[in-house]
């Protein structure tokens, strides 16, 4: 039972932040950190990355964007979540014919955790830790219209418990207005629901629909996200604008749309409503074959994220 409190207490954060980045705010839904996505980039535009997605960094945000790879990419980002909650995330991709395969493996550890017993009293410390291993595929049917897949594996360890599931996300793409508009839409997390213990949780599965606009050095986006166990919904904005060539600037703001009217336990006043948006910005650098990217997140009352990413192209 105190294993069981601890993973409650646990989830309940994960789910916090994540339903700023993914719209599951304290969701009746189980294993939250799968919609925590992840590249700097995408983060410092609001999460508005759906329809403009075109890197490794697409396993998650829209699998059809792989195929617009066309040389092998690796890439990585480190993550300074709210609560002490550090991300570390990895994929390569590798292009062949009209599309490219990509792996990937996101890690998230929530540190040293206090112990305590059925009574409060202090007891013996706790790690806590979750692993997404990805594997995806995107394919470009033409030059307009596009779509992918991925599959991903995941782990939930709690000091000696620990649970393990499978998901699937799928994605279309399509361009129009003579290619200066893309749409982009599909859903994340379908797949059988967990169990840790005794108690069984569905997965935050979620629809997603965006657009993109580029317009010379100028990039806007858009995307509203449903997170369909709990009938929430978020609206995300981003933009990026190419100073000096190399030097990208971002920005980008996401607020909820329906599903969060109260504070979630913890924060304040439960009956008054309390607002659970959040600002991004965010800088990128290219220097030859290899981009880097940061971005600041600011989540409202759960406080800021940091993050840095290093993406590299190589091969033919």
């Amino acid at each position: 039972m105190k294993t069981l409190k601890k993973y409650i207490l646990i989830e309940l954060g994960i789910l916090a932040f994540s339903w700023i980045l993914s719209s599951v705010l304290f969701a009746q839904s189980g294993s939250a950190f799968l919609s925590i996505g992840s590249g700097a980039r995408a983060m410092a535009m609001g999460s508005a990355y759906s329809a403009v997605t075109n890197d490794v960094y697409s396993l998650h945000w829209n699998p059809a964007g792989l195929s617009f790879i066309t040389k092998n990419e690796a890439a990585g980002t480190h993550a300074e979540l709210p609560g002490e909650i550090s991300q570390e995330y990895m994929a390569v991709a590798h292009p062949f014919g009209r599309g490219a395969f990509a792996v990937g493996a996101s890690y998230f550890d929530y540190g040293s955790i206090e112990g305590r017993s059925d009574d409060r009293s202090p007891a013996s410390n706790f790690a806590a830790r979750d692993l997404v291993i990805q594997t995806g595929l995107g394919w470009a049917f033409s030059n307009k219209v596009r779509a992918g897949a991925t599959v991903k594996f995941f782990q939930s360890r709690i000091a000696d418990e620990s649970s393990k599931g499978i998901a699937l996300d799928a994605g279309v793409m399509k361009n129009i207005f003579r290619d200066s508009i893309r749409l982009g839409a599909g859903f994340r997390n379908l797949g059988p629901s967990t169990a840790f213990r005794s108690e069984s949780r569905s997965l935050p599965f979620t629809l997603f629909g965006g657009a993109g606009y580029s317009w010379g050095p100028i990039l806007l986006s858009s995307e509203l996200t449903q997170e369909m166990e709990d009938s929430r919904s978020r609206l995300s904005f981003g933009a990026e604008y190419q100073v000096l060539g190399p030097v990208a600037v971002r920005a980008g703001r996401f607020l909820p749309v329906s599903g969060a009217s109260s504070s979630p336990a913890g924060f304040g006043n439960a009956s008054e409503p309390v607002s659970m948006d959040g600002f991004c910005t965010g800088l990128g650098l290219k220097l030859g074959a290899a981009e880097l990217d940061y971005a600041f997140n600011s989540s409202g009352i759960l406080g800021s994220s940091h993050h840095l990413s290093l993406k590299v192209k190589f091969g033919k």
